[in-house]
Parts: structure tokens; C-alpha cells; sequence
């Protein structure tokens, strides 16, 4: 029997965390653990664990660790053979865990399980569904890879990962600030089959803190620069070499994206301050023409999808919406 153990790492998230563990408590299959470690927070959060104290697992680490150490000592402590993360300020819906099981039984090579969501806002209103249309039922190595190059094709926290996998790997990659999830499931790409289930499992907050977009720019632009310039090539050269030629590519349409995005973001006056990581990361693409219009003050328009895509995926949505 799957034992899928989950974990909420929780950091200053006081007014949400009673709702996420509420809604993991309130599952139609019981998870076999639910583990919350709280890193040291500083508002209500302490308060509101001790009301579920006896009916969860609740630890904390020696220290207050960057983010994805303390994913890393969470999943240390959990003892399922299944893992599954739940954000501090996200809802399980019923059929969270009862999906994640079941995907995971779909084959005895599977090490993820993914599913669809919700994005809410800050009052927990509905602003968008995400089916994630492009995925197949089951993906294998190297697709597991491939279809990672242009960014993650899953949502952390509606996912469970094969524990003794994620061991195997190292867990989540340290040396990110943000795009470490991203690189995880890279990681796990040539060790087996990844799973999909076509089903909403929960709901991810988003669009409720003011200007953090803006904020983590930087970040996330020095994470892909590692991406593209070692990690990637990396797994690629031990695992998948014939898949080496893609990355370049990648890094040319994932610079043009990042690109517009800045362009829209930051003032002429304040495109100074990401300038070096845009330029390793233009020089990764051969984008330092983008670059120098960039700095010159132009703005940008967002890179236009395939048509095709465009209508069905809009289609698809639509027919969605009636059942």
C-alpha cells in the first residue's frame, strides 16, 4: 500500500495556514502523514499550530533556513515512501491526495505524479483553472527533460514525488533562489516516468502580494543563468546527450520571454540593476542585440504563441467551463 506522507513548510503565513491544513485534514483518502515545519516564524503561525497539536506532526528546523534547504530538511523528516509538498498559504481540494495516489499506482517506474489547479487571489477567489494540456498521461525519459527545457510543466504543491527518487538525487538543488523546484523535477527527469492526472486537485494563491513579480526579477534571472549555462548541460551530457543541441535553443526563446517581462516591469531608469544577469543570459541566447535595445529603453512585445494552439487551447477551456 502507498504511504504518501505530506509536508507544509510554513514561514510567516499566519492568516492562511489554518485554511491549508484544514483542507488537508478534509481529504476523502486520508494522507498517511501530514507534517508541518514551521522555520521560525515570526507573526501568528505558532499560535495557529498549536490548535491541531495531536492531530498533526508539527517540527521545526535548528535554524531558520533559505527556502529550499528547508524543503530539504522537511522531506528528511517525513516517512512516507510518497512526498508530496502543500503550501502555507494553498488549499487541498478533497481529491488532493486521492489523485496523487492513484497516479502513482499507474506504473511501477513512476517518480511524479502532477495534476491541474487552481489560481486563486488573496480572498480565495477563483481567477483561473490550469489543466496542463500539453502533458500526455505518461511521459518517459528523455521527454521527462525535454519538455522541462522551457520551464516547469508542474506546480510544486499538486505533485507527489517517489521519496527514495528524490534521495537518490539530492532532493532540491541548493544553490537556487527561486527555480529550484524547476531544477528538481530536471533531476528526477532520467530516472523515470512522470505521471499526469487531468484532474483540479487544489488551489494556488497568487496576485495577493503587491509588486513581488518586480521584486524577484533578479532572482529568477540568476537562476536561469545557472540553468542554462551549467545545470542543464549537465544532466544532459551524463544522461541525455543527444538532447545537448535543445538547451541553447531554450535559453534563446526563455531570454526573449524574460526580456519582454522586464521590459514591462522595470522603468528605462531602473534596468541598470539586472543588467549583468541579463547579459550572462544574453550571452547564453546570442541575444545581446535584444539586450542593448533593452537597455536603451525599449519595451518589448510578449513572444506570440502558435495560433493553433491559441484556438484550441481557448476551446478547450471553454468546453471545460460547461461540465
Amino acid at each position: 500500500m502507498t504511504r504518501l506522507s505530506v509536508g507544509v513548510p510554513v514561514y510567516n503565513h499566519g492568516k492562511y495556514i489554518k485554511q491549508t491544513i484544514l483542507s488537508l485534514l478534509n481529504q476523502e483518502v486520508a494522507p498517511y502523514e501530514i507534517v508541518v515545519s514551521n522555520n521560525h516564524s515570526t507573526d501568528e503561525t505558532q499560535d495557529v499550530l498549536k490548535e491541531f497539536e495531536g492531530r498533526i506532526r508539527i517540527i521545526t528546523p535548528p535554524d531558520h533556513l533559505p527556502l529550499f534547504q528547508h524543503f530539504n530538511f522537511l522531506i528528511s523528516q517525513l516517512s512516507g515512501d510518497w512526498v508530496a509538498l502543500m503550501g502555507a498559504d494553498d488549499i487541498a481540494k478533497p481529491n488532493w491526495a486521492k489523485v496523487l495516489s492513484s497516479g502513482i499506482g499507474v506504473s511501477k517506474n513512476t517518480v511524479m505524479v502532477r495534476s491541474g489547479l487552481e489560481f486563486i487571489d488573496g480572498a480565495g477567489d477563483v481567477v483561473n483553472r490550469h489543466y496542463l494540456l500539453s502533458l500526455r498521461k505518461i511521459t518517459p525519459p528523455p521527454k521527462t527533460f525535454r519538455e522541462g527545457l522551457l520551464g516547469p510543466k508542474s506546480n510544486l504543491y499538486f505533485c507527489a514525488f517517489k521519496k527514495e527518487t528524490l534521495d537518490k538525487v539530492g532532493r532540491f538543488p541548493q544553490e537556487f533562489a527561486l527555480f529550484g523546484d524547476w531544477a528538481l523535477y530536471q533531476r528526477l527527469a532520467p530516472h523515470g516516468i512522470f505521471v499526469y492526472q487531468h484532474d483540479i486537485i487544489g488551489q494556488y494563491r497568487t496576485l495577493y502580494r503587491q509588486g513581488l513579480q518586480k521584486r524577484r526579477l533578479a532572482a529568477e534571472i540568476g537562476d536561469e543563468v545557472i540553468l542554462y549555462k551549467t545545470f542543464f548541460p549537465a544532466i544532459a551530457q551524463r544522461y541525455f546527450p543527444s538532447e545537448n543541441h535543445r538547451i541553447k535553443k531554450a535559453a534563446r526563446r526563455v531570454f526573449v520571454r524574460r526580456i519582454a517581462t522586464a521590459s514591462r516591469l522595470l522603468e528605462p531608469s531602473e534596468r541598470a540593476s539586472i543588467s549583468d544577469g541579463l547579459g550572462e543570459l544574453a550571452d547564453l541566447a546570442d541575444g545581446q542585440y535584444l539586450l542593448e535595445r533593452f537597455m536603451q529603453g525599449e519595451v518589448f512585445p510578449w513572444p506570440r504563441a502558435n495560433p493553433v494552439r491559441r484556438v484550441l487551447r481557448t476551446a478547450y477551456h471553454a468546453l471545460r467551463s460547461y461540465v
